[in-house]
């Protein structure tokens, strides 16, 4: 899995209006929510409206945060 870690908020927002012509859900989590269970195959593609999410792995019993998301990101 390839994660984009150098984007910055905003990169996306021109095709904001692209993203919401495109059949999609609205999924709403809380703090602490897990999105995907490890080793789940991805197989769509996320738009941040709000909020934030991060991307880690528990590795030897200790959580490590590959990515870091807030609004306006892809994953």
């Amino acid at each position: 899995m390839s994660a984009p870690l150098y984007y910055l908020t905003g990169d996306f927002e021109p095709y904001r209006s692209l993203f919401l012509q495109q059949s999609y859900h609205i999924y709403h989590y809380k703090p602490g929510d897990i999105i995907f269970e490890s080793h789940t195959e991805w197989s769509c593609m996320m738009y941040i409206n709000s909020g934030t999410a991060k991307l880690s792995i528990v590795q030897s019993d200790r959580e490590k945060l590959l990515a870091f998301y807030g609004e306006g990101y892809i994953i």
